[in-house]
């Protein structure tokens, strides 16, 4: 969200600038599981819904862990 803030707010001029932001956004999630509501990234600039467009979605991947750990507790 700070990214995208950022962003809105400042800008990002520069091409390599743009040229960075891909790996600077997957070395902040590449440990997170989150995700956001389209409804959430449709307010995010353009070129931060396209790097985030070409991720994977882990959202499943955490339902499934948070189902397995519910069922070896109960």
């Amino acid at each position: 969200m700070s990214l995208a803030f950022t962003m809105k707010t400042r800008g990002i001029g520069e091409f390599e600038q743009q040229k960075s932001l891909t790996s600077a956004v997957d070395q902040i999630l590449a440990s997170s599981s989150h995700s956001w509501s389209e409804k959430t990234v449709r307010h995010f600039p353009p070129l931060l819904r396209e790097i985030l467009a070409t991720r994977p979605d882990k959202k499943s991947q955490t339902i499934q862990g948070w189902q397995q750990v519910h069922l070896m507790i109960y």
